[in-house]
């Protein structure tokens, strides 16, 4: 009798060590596919957010920490037709020199100024509201009533001429009642440079953080030098992809500084002009980045990753919503 009651509490016992083993590896498993929810939100997290000067990990200073990155003086947003919004951001009148575009070396650390280059005083006397993003293919669907993959469509548009632009703009401005434009050169550079004097917003040295080049991508089809937009940190009044991502063709003429005159006011190149001028260079180096470049292409050009920014005259800044007509 005795043994029969041994051999139940072996069993016994035996049993509930096995309970106790199902129930630690059941813990377990449960422990280890949360950790690997946990890990796959955080990643697709951090992949939908990009990198946003609202994220204080992102968010780096320049030496001044008076002036941090991606700080808008004031944000205003236009509601486009489809209840679509375009952010901008308030640029200021103000003054800035304009450099000559100098050769780079690379990779490494930027040289500094060439001896003797070009400069000029150039003065922006009214300040305006720009786009804080390229253009998108959502917005330029949105106004002129087309379609794109949703998985695009938060893209800089490309392959769009100067006349295409244009003929946009034209539209936008009859839907709206604005006065909706391109940027001349002068004020894409005063807006890039956002009161810096350094080769890029950031400072004189190359940084893959801040924005996608050429020559770190390794890529031959031109088409996927485009990413979405905002996807890197902004210059000092929150702009994003001024440098990197999509060229943008700006309203006036190609000139250089050393087309300038004293007193450079408001400058803007001749709109008689054979070709009108482009900043940012999608498909270039570190050069293509940089405050100073400007290249030149004929209004009716397309290229794949050439798209544009809109600017909005405007006087005294107030943070709003504003409605374009559906």
């Amino acid at each position: 009798m005795m043994q029969s009651t041994d051999v139940g509490q072996d069993r016994c016992k035996k049993q509930a060590e096995r309970k106790g083993a199902w129930r630690g590896c059941a813990l377990f498993f449960i422990f280890l596919l949360l950790l690997i929810i946990f890990l796959v939100y955080s990643f697709l997290r951090i992949s939908h957010q990009g990198v946003n000067s609202s994220n204080p990990e992102f968010a780096p200073c320049f030496e001044d920490d008076n002036q941090p990155l991606g700080t808008p003086i004031a944000v205003k947003t236009v509601m486009l037709p489809g209840k679509t919004p375009l952010e901008m951001v308030w640029i200021p009148e103000g003054t800035f020199t304009m450099k000559k575009p100098q050769q780079p070396s690379y990779p490494g650390a930027v040289s500094t100024s060439n001896p003797g280059s070009k400069t000029y005083s150039v003065t922006i006397s009214q300040g305006f509201w720009m786009a804080t993003y390229e253009l998108t293919r959502r917005q330029w669907a949105a106004v002129l009533g087309l379609t794109y993959d949703s998985e695009d469509i938060d893209y800089p548009v490309g392959d769009v001429s100067w006349n295409e632009v244009q003929a946009f703009i034209s539209t936008l401005n009859e839907i709206s009642g604005k006065r909706f434009r391109l940027p001349t050169s002068a004020e894409w550079e005063y807006a890039y440079r956002a009161g810096t004097t350094t080769r890029f917003y950031w400072g004189d040295d190359v940084n893959k953080d801040v924005c996608y080049v050429q020559d770190d991508l390794g890529i031959s089809d031109l088409r996927k030098l485009l990413y979405p937009v905002g996807r890197r940190w902004p210059n000092p009044w929150g702009l994003y992809d001024m440098a990197g991502n999509a060229a943008e063709w700006c309203q006036d003429g190609y000139y250089t500084v050393e087309d300038l005159a004293p007193p450079a006011i408001d400058p803007v190149g001749l709109t008689t002009s054979l070709f009108r001028a482009v900043r940012s260079a999608a498909d270039r180096p570190w050069s293509g980045s940089e405050a100073s470049f400007v290249t030149k292409l004929l209004p009716n050009s397309t290229k794949p990753w050439l798209g544009f920014r809109l600017v909005l005259p405007g006087s005294s800044p107030v943070i709003a919503e504003e409605n374009v007509p559906q």
